[in-house]
């Protein structure tokens, strides 16, 4: 078995909303989660809350070369086709230098698409992040994460587990480990903190379509 997830989440505010609806690319790949959502947990119940404004989701995000693009069996909206200005600088893969080799860093985003994102959240004034993860058979093998806005920077799991040993980076390049789990990192960022690494909108199952930002339309950029 395997699964992805590989995002671009942010807390939604009117001008992203309004650059999102005004690019087809973008507007083809988004979902608006404005409402609660209750679900079940190990005979427990719960709530997952979208921040004020909702919760933006651009899905899946990828190279639609790899993998992870044939393994969703939909169209991915490519990594490669979203560039930001050439002055315009995100924190680079390789700022995370010894917890990433060649081949790690040959499954990480280009520059010109972090480029991207951190423009975005700039002209917006908004809180972006990119999440990335990849199980096999239940474990994580591969989960990442760029943070923009607020605050800015990346980090990856080094080792799994309920608080991951996870290897994070800023703007000043000092890296730093921590034990914490990323996806409720984002989250928390986003304003949609969850109580558990569980979370209801990576199951499986979930209706994406039932929140589809703009109905009818479809694409593969």
């Amino acid at each position: 078995m395997t699964w992805y997830a590989t995002e671009v989440l942010a807390k939604c505010t009117s001008s992203l909303l309004a650059v999102v609806k005004n690019d087809p690319a973008l507007a083809a790949h988004s979902y608006l989660i404005r409402e609660s959502i209750d679900y079940d947990l190990n005979g427990s119940d719960f709530t997952f809350t979208p921040p004020e404004g909702g919760l933006l989701v651009i899905r899946p995000v990828c190279d639609p070369k790899a993998h992870c693009a044939e393994w969703h069996e939909e169209n991915v909206l490519s990594w490669h086709s979203l560039s930001g200005l050439s002055r315009i600088e995100a924190i680079p893969p390789d700022a995370l230098g010894e917890y990433v080799d060649d081949d790690t860093l040959a499954e990480m985003p280009p520059a010109a698409f972090l480029a991207y994102l951190k423009q975005l959240s700039i002209r917006t004034s908004s809180h972006l992040a990119f999440f990335h993860c990849f199980m096999w058979g239940g474990e994580t093998e591969f989960e990442y994460l760029w943070l923009f806005g607020e605050r800015e920077e990346a980090a990856i799991v080094l080792e799994p587990g309920v608080k991951s040993k996870v290897a994070r980076v800023g703007v000043s390049r000092n890296i730093q480990l921590q034990e914490v789990d990323l996806l409720s990192e984002v989250l928390a960022y986003l304003g949609a903190p969850i109580p558990s690494p569980f979370w209801v909108l990576h199951t499986r199952g979930f209706p994406w379509e039932s929140y589809k930002l703009l109905s009818g339309v479809n694409g593969d950029v």
